[in-house]
């Protein structure tokens, strides 16, 4: 009974891990193609004004990268290493 719970702590930790993997990539797409654009669309909405637009999108890309890093290094201590862990641990050998 005690192993069911690892092997779910673990499956769960893995899925996680991954679904922060997923929007990490999500992110860098749009850092990478559409950063600008979405930018340009909030500065408006916010009232930035137009000669300070180039610094708003310089700003906004710095933030997006610091927030894709951030959700790196959570994923990777939250979930990344317990789930490296459970995996390789003695538990799983030891069939109680």
């Amino acid at each position: 009974m005690k192993n069911d719970y690892y092997r779910a702590i673990e499956s769960f930790a893995l899925r996680a891990f991954l679904i922060a993997i997923g929007i990490q990539l999500f992110m860098v797409l749009i850092l990478i193609f559409g950063s600008d654009k979405v930018a340009t669309i909030h500065g408006t909405i916010i009232g930035i004004e137009e000669d300070r637009m180039e610094q708003f999108n310089y700003d906004v890309k710095l933030q997006l990268y610091l927030f894709v890093s951030v959700i790196k290094i959570a994923a990777i201590i939250f979930f990344g290493i317990p789930w490296v862990v459970l995996r390789f641990s003695k538990v799983f050998r030891n069939k109680e």
